[in-house]
This record gives structure tokens, C-alpha cells and sequence, in this order.
């Protein structure tokens, strides 16, 4: 089977692999030189597809199960016939404090060991902020020049050997050779810092850290959740009366009633298929708890379902709400719309600082990982006081349970928004399966979740097949005629996969998967690319450019090496900056880009509410043979789910594609087109080669 090469940095020559114990290693006959290879790499191990003596209901022919994450799928390989039984959670709440604990120190000790020195820093001065509870340092730094220029606000930084938040862009930065020099300002817990030290830079460990010292403490807002933990006293809980009749379906409106009738420490569990609302449930129910004078948290392990959410509520509550909404993060990491109406930095609201804030504001968003620094670096706990009245945790199946315990301690009635057949947490084979079972699943065994089931996010060929394949066929179809897509023929062999009657458009490319290093500061991972995909992705997406539909497209790969792929060779033929998105969870966690992970926001728009769907979505699989990336069928729906009127799947699985049934179904209805590759325009296919070069060149 033909691979990608990978080409020694010290000589040229074609680099070889070989196993070092349980590590996979490339390294060069000529010279020697060895490095590490991603785990990413290996295939993993192929499923068993296993007959059952049934036959299929429409041709008659055999069936075989396919067991995927929390499906098991019966196909029949000759008509495409396909249905999934779902399997429920294995792990059931509570869960022994122990539990949690050892697997949180592991993580956070795997997290140490990453550390990368990127340089030095000569502490100038210290001064101290929210009541002396922040210390901010000041430091003439030389850090080495590729570390400095990706350097961002909100990194993670070790300055001798003490976690710290980087607050600003590197000031003064004065670049000449391979060290830049300037000064950085960090954030700091309040103690004698030493005058001089070495700067690292880790994978975050905030929420490891946060998530401990709440567990440490056997907090009673866990009960129910860790064995241990005693039960609160209740504080009195008027129940919130709706104040308002909201647009909202029959399950929509269960939902909210549900959520406001909650009792102090209870929990409810919303399921939420693609395209069902539970955004807007959130928002309803914001509005009413703050218009009853509550305080709600928003949270997610993204700042896109945040900034969703955020959104949402403006829109529901009226603009002149935004006096009692805040959004704390980074401005550089919140939609415009969001920044346009709320104060979205911490560190501008000087005039009050924390506790203003807190007593002011009555919507609170931010991420998980933001949540666990206000805990950690500002007291959060001290100054909140009995926690805000109602925390929602959205996108709750991508939430490993050990790091729910931060947003759970900090609410006094818990709303846990998910889709159990969508993203899982984005972590290694062999987690532990009760520490990182997803939030969604777990609190599913406390209380009967409410399941939104009306979807009104896109055409009925889209969604009739993720309701068949993925949802036993339960969404109800609520979207009316849409607009008819606008894309002018070209008088090319493009204009077919663009016609706007086929929402469905499956392409054989014929591509081959390669391999390339990805270096995001601390984080390197081997990532995979397809150039044959990527020219043909560029080259339906200047067409769609050039319709005026590059604001409504969105291109989604498997890998993140293949995003990057698209992203340069469309800035090389200078069409803007698409929105590009990647569905590989573990290479989000690797590259420390989890807060980022499927954000589909370009930073040339200004999309309202479109951070997680497009009426364009084409997605490249960029495999060409089996791969345990795209084993787990959710990551297909997470990408399918995100288009509203039409989807062009890009494949290169010529020989693999029944091992993965939920494809190989889609594509037998989509009526696949072999594609010739020499009908691909030539300048798309010189852009992608000129981008790969500049990707994998060894400098």
C-alpha cells in the first residue's frame, strides 16, 4: 500500500520506520538521525465484522454487525440497509473521590513531562491585583524565535518551575537570530518569585489542578457525583416562574420547565441531536433566571459553543441585556458579535475589578479551562460565595467527568447540555473509563434526560440520513423549503458536484494519505494529508468564493495536517481565509487547541451564530485505507451535522470503505462520482503542492 514519505531534515534521504518497544520511530539509513512518531501514525487495530444468521430486510442479503463508540451498527454490504442499537452508559454515578483523583495527578504529571524550555526571564517588577490575590510579573525574557512568535495571551507558561498565565503579547520584541528578546507580563499566584528563571511552556494544567483541589476539599456540591462527598444543606430556592412564552417546541419546553423547576443541587440531562435547539433552551432559560435576578454560568470545553450560547441569549433577552452579560476570555478568542455587546477581557474591568463583576453581571461565559483559572489564580470560590445559582455545561459528551467536578462545584443547580452520538472526550485509548466517561452519559444515570428530537438546522437529505444512521430514526423534520443555492456554472466538470439540487454529493478522489510534523509551541504530533482531496476541496471552494458563498462554506477534514493544507494553498491564490476545521479531538488535545477544536468562525467574518454550522460543508476523509481516526463514527456526524443545505464528501477509501458502514451507506445513496484526477484544475493542484512544500520543508 502506498504511503507518504517522509524525507530526513539533516540529508534528504527516505526515511524508514522501526519499533522501539511500544513506540514507532522513522529513522534515516544514511545518517541516522531518529524521531519520535505520533501514535497518531498507526492504523490501530480493524474491527471484526461480525455476521448474524438474520438477512436483510431489503435485498435479502447477509448482515454483519459493526460496533463503533455507542452504536452497533447491523449493515448489509450489498444495498447499503443499515440501522444502530444504541448501547447505555457502562459507568454509573456516584463514583469513589479516588477514582477521579489518581486519574487527574497522572494527567497532570503527563502534562509536566511535556514541558519544552523556550528560554529565560529576569523578573523587572511585581504588582499585585484583584485585592492581592493576582500577582502580575513583569519579565525581561529571551525566548527562542519560533516559541516567541506563537507565544498568545492565555497560554500556559512555567516561569522557575511555577505555572503562570501569559497576559499580553511579547512588548519591545526585538528579533535577530534565533532568540527574540522584549518583556512579558504573566499572571501569578501571590509568593516570593525568584529573580531570575527558566521559561517552559506545557500542556495546560489548570483544570487538573482546579478540578484536585475541589476533590481534595470533599466538597458536598459533588454529592452524588463522588461517593465521598456529604450532602449540602439546601438554601432556599424560590422556584423562577416563566415570565415569558418562548418559541419553543413540545421538547424545547420540557426542557426549560424542567431546568427551572430544578432543585438545589440537582441535575438535568438535555440530549441534543444536531440542529434540535438546545441552544436556544439555554437562552430561554437564561433570560428568565436573570431577569429573576439569578446568576448563570455558561461553560463548554470551547469557546465556540460559549460564544453560541452567548449569542443566543442576546438575541432571546433583547441587546439591552448585554449590561448583564459578561463574557471573560480573551478578546482575540470570542466572535465579534459577542464582543461587540459585552466586556469580554477580565483584565479591562479594572475599575472594579472581580467582585464588581460578579455583583453587576448576571450571565456569566466562559470556558472550562478559564472557569478553573478564576478558582485558581482569583479566588473565585472566596468571592462567588455559594457558587451561581445555575451553571449550564454545554457539548457535555466531549467533558470527561474528573474535569466536570470544576463546573459542578460551582453551581447550585447543574443543566448538562450534550449529544451522546457526537464527539466523546478527546483522549487516549486507555483512559480510565470511569474518570473520562463522558459528562453526558454519567449524569444520564441520576435523572431521565429530556431528548430534543425536532432539528430545524438543515434539508431533509441531510438530516433523514443522520436521523436513520446515527439516531434510530427518531428527528422529526422541521425545516421549510429553503432558499435555492446560487452557485453559476462554470462549463466544467466542477459544475456537477456543485449543482444545487444534489445536497448529498459523494467523490471517489483517489487520493494517498501522507504524513507530516505539526508543531504548535510545546505540542508536536504527526498529522495526515491528502493532496488530491485538498486540490479538489481548494478547487470547489474558489468557485464557491467567487458565487459569493465563502462566508456560508465551511471545509472539514479528519486530520489537522490536511486543514492546514487547505488554509495555505487558499491563502496562497489569496482567497481569504476560509473556514477550516478539523474533527481529530486527540490532535486538538495534543496541540493544546482544544478551546478551538471544530470552530468553523473565520476571522475576515462576521457571522452572527454561525460558529457550528454552514450551508456548505465539504468534508475530506483524507484517509485512504483503514485508520482508527475515523473509526468512531461520531466524528463523521459531528461534520455532516454541521451543513445545512449541502455536503460534498471527499473519499479516497477505495479498498476500506465497508469497514466503516455508516460511509459506505452514504455513499451508495449518494450515487458516487469517480473523479479523474486530471479534471482537477491545474493551478489548484500546483497551489497545494507549493502549500505542501512550504508545510513540510525541514526549516
Amino acid at each position: 500500500m502506498r504511503t507518504g514519505l517522509r524525507f530526513c531534515p539533516r540529508c534528504g534521504t527516505v526515511m524508514l520506520t522501526k519499533n522501539k518497544g511500544a513506540s514507532l520511530f522513522l529513522y534515516c539509513p544514511r545518517c541516522g538521525f531518529e524521531e519520535a512518531v505520533s501514535a497518531v501514525v498507526k492504523p490501530g487495530r480493524r474491527p471484526v465484522l461480525k455476521p448474524i444468521e438474520a438477512t436483510c430486510p431489503r435485498c435479502g442479503g447477509a448482515l454483519t454487525l459493526r460496533p463503533s463508540h455507542n452504536l452497533t451498527f447491523t449493515y448489509c454490504r450489498a444495498c447499503g440497509y443499515i440501522t444502530a442499537a444504541y448501547s447505555p452508559p457502562t459507568v454509573r454515578l456516584p463514583v469513589e473521590r479516588r477514582v477521579l483523583a489518581a486519574w487527574l495527578k497522572n494527567a497532570r504529571e503527563k502534562a509536566a513531562q511535556s514541558k519544552v524550555t523556550i528560554g529565560r526571564g529576569d523578573l523587572v517588577k511585581v504588582d499585585m491585583e484583584s485585592g492581592g490575590d493576582v500577582a502580575v510579573l513583569t519579565l525581561n525574557v529571551s525566548i527562542i524565535r519560533d516559541y516567541a512568535e506563537s507565544l498568545r495571551p492565555l497560554d500556559s507558561v512555567f516561569y522557575a518551575d511555577e505555572l503562570s498565565i501569559v497576559l499580553d503579547e511579547l512588548k519591545a520584541k526585538n528579533c535577530s537570530g534565533e532568540n527574540c528578546r522584549g518583556y512579558l507580563r504573566l499572571a501569578a499566584r501571590p509568593k516570593r518569585h525568584p529573580p531570575t528563571g527558566r521559561l517552559h511552556i506545557a500542556e495546560p494544567t489548570m483544570l487538573y489542578e482546579s478540578a484536585l483541589r475541589i476533590l481534595d476539599e470533599n466538597r458536598c456540591t459533588l454529592h452524588g457525583v463522588v461517593a465521598e462527598a456529604p450532602r449540602c444543606k439546601s438554601p432556599s430556592a424560590p422556584k423562577i416562574s416563566m415570565r415569558k412564552r418562548w418559541n419553543l417546541d413540545r421538547w424545547q419546553m420540557e426542557a426549560l420547565e424542567r431546568a427551572l423547576s430544578l432543585p438545589p443541587y440537582g441535575f438535568l440531562a438535555v440530549e441534543g441531536p444536531p440542529g434540535t435547539g438546545k441552544t436556544s433552551v439555554i437562552a430561554a432559560a437564561a433570560c428568565e433566571i436573570a431577569m429573576a435576578g439569578g446568576k448563570v454560568l455558561i461553560t463548554s470545553l470551547t469557546n465556540v459553543a460559549v460564544d453560541n450560547a452567548i449569542e443566543r441569549i442576546l438575541e432571546f433577552c433583547g441587546f439591552e441585556a448585554g449590561k448583564y452579560v459578561t463574557r471573560i476570555g480573551h478578546p482575540a478568542k470570542i466572535s465579534p458579535t459577542v464582543r461587540r455587546y459585552v466586556v469580554a477581557d477580565l483584565r479591562r474591568q479594572r475599575a472594579g475589578g472581580l467582585e464588581a463583576l460578579l455583583r453587576e453581571a448576571r450571565v456569566f461565559g466562559m470556558t472550562m479551562a478559564k472557569l478553573a483559572s478564576l478558582d485558581l489564580f482569583y479566588g473565585l470560590d472566596k468571592r462567588l460565595g455559594g457558587g451561581f445559582d445555575y451553571v449550564f455545561i454545554d457539548e457535555a459528551s466531549m467533558v470527561p467527568l474528573a474535569l466536570a467536578v470544576v463546573p459542578i462545584h460551582y453551581g447550585v443547580r447543574r443543566v448538562v447540555l450534550g449529544d451522546s452520538r457526537q464527539l466523546p472526550p478527546p483522549l487516549g485509548e486507555e483512559a480510565e473509563p470511569q474518570a473520562t466517561a463522558p459528562l453526558i452519559e454519567t449524569i444520564e444515570t441520576l435523572t431521565s434526560p429530556v431528548t430534543l428530537l425536532r432539528q430545524r438546522r438543515g434539508v431533509k437529505e441531510i438530516f433523514a440520513y443522520l436521523s436513520e444512521v446515527f439516531y434510530q430514526g427518531m428527528l422529526e423534520h422541521g425545516v421549510e423549503a429553503a432558499e435555492r443555492l446560487e452557485i453559476p456554472p462554470s462549463g466544467d466538470a466542477l459544475d456537477s458536484l456543485l449543482a444545487p439540487e444534489r445536497p448529498l454529493v459523494w467523490i471517489d478522489a483517489g487520493g494517498i494519505q501522507e504524513w507530516m510534523r505539526v508543531v504548535r509551541g510545546a505540542y508536536t504530533s504527526y498529522s495526515a494529508y491528502n493532496k488530491a482531496e485538498a486540490a479538489l476541496a481548494v478547487a470547489l471552494y474558489k468557485r464557491l468564493h467567487d458565487a459569493g458563498l465563502a462566508g456560508k462554506t465551511a471545509i472539514i477534514a479528519t486530520f489537522r495536517a490536511q486543514a492546514l493544507l487547505v488554509s495555505k494553498a487558499a491563502e496562497l491564490l489569496r482567497l481569504g481565509k476560509p473556514s477550516v476545521a478539523y474533527t481529530s479531538a486527540e490532535e486538538a488535545l495534543q496541540l493544546g487547541e482544544i478551546e478551538d477544536l471544530l470552530d468553523l468562525r473565520a476571522a475576515s467574518t462576521v457571522d452572527s451564530y454561525q460558529g457550528r454550522e454552514k450551508e456548505i460543508v465539504i468534508y475530506s476523509v483524507v484517509a485512504d485505507k483503514y485508520h482508527k481516526a475515523i473509526d468512531n463514527y461520531a466524528r463523521f456526524n459531528v461534520a455532516m451535522s454541521r451543513a445545512k443545505r449541502k455536503v460534498i464528501i471527499l473519499s479516497s477509501l477505495a479498498q476500506d470503505i465497508d469497514q466503516f458502514p455508516w460511509l459506505d451507506a452514504l455513499r451508495k445513496r449518494a450515487t458516487p462520482a469517480a473523479w479523474p484526477r486530471d479534471q482537477t484544475p491545474k493551478w489548484a493542484v500546483e497551489a497545494v503542492e507549493a502549500a505542501a512544500a512550504q508545510l513540510t520543508s525541514p526549516g
